[in-house]
């Protein structure tokens, strides 16, 4: 039986499977490779996600006709078509996003997605160097903390000279963090940060002093 006659003319449900060489094949002759050259070729021409959905509805329907005895068993059909998950960044990949920022702009970046505390960019702003050393539940956040510069007019931990003669907020924090963030929101973000892949934790907190421009 082709893989055509298993949809008995009803396409409606295919994106790309029935306009390529797998529709006119025999199921019994399907191979993975045939799977795995349909999505790659389909993935050069920008489908790749309705070829995998394809394959996953042409699995379905072949094992339902196993199941009935109207075609022969093909091992094929315990092919996963998912898409791959992808591997973990790199801590360094996150700080290296970073690097476009201000150096006070980056500290409080970083000690937002450093923190166990759930905590938006907006809180972050307003902290006090109080607050921030009680928020700071790791090795790097609190290397970020205790090499804050303080000012003794404002109550923030985290702020920034605006025209070389005011010290000010880190005003617009959220924004400069869409800036670079890929189109991920804050807590996405985070936790993609949280899950990097990580060397040691001596090393890493290392890793964040030097993007926040402290001394180790």
């Amino acid at each position: 039986m082709q893989v055509s006659e298993l949809f008995m003319g009803d396409c409606q449900s295919l994106a790309v499977l029935n306009k390529s060489k797998l529709w006119q094949l025999d199921t019994s002759k399907l191979t993975t490779i045939n799977l795995i050259s349909f999505i790659k070729q389909a993935a050069i021409d920008g489908f790749e996600y309705e070829a995998r959905q394809d394959v996953l509805i042409l699995l379905e329907r072949m094992l339902d006709k196993m199941v009935a005895g109207t075609i022969p068993y093909n091992p094929i059909v315990t092919y996963d078509p998912a898409q791959p998950r992808r591997q973990p960044r790199l801590l360094g990949e996150y700080c290296t996003d970073l690097i476009e920022l201000s150096i006070p702009r980056r500290r409080a970046i970083l000690f937002a997605l450093e923190t166990d505390l759930d905590l938006s960019l907006d809180d972050v702003v307003e902290l006090s160097w109080r607050a921030a050393a009680e928020a700071a539940t790791t090795e790097a956040s609190r290397r970020i903390v205790m090499g804050l510069p303080r000012h003794l007019r404002l109550p923030y931990a985290f702020w920034e000279w605006m025209d070389h003669a005011r010290a000010m907020p880190l005003v617009g924090l959220q924004a400069s963090f869409e800036g670079i963030s890929g189109g991920r929101s804050f807590p996405e973000y985070k936790a993609g940060y949280k899950g990097a892949l990580r060397v040691m934790p001596e090393a890493d907190a290392e890793l964040v002093a030097l993007q926040c421009g402290l001394q180790l």
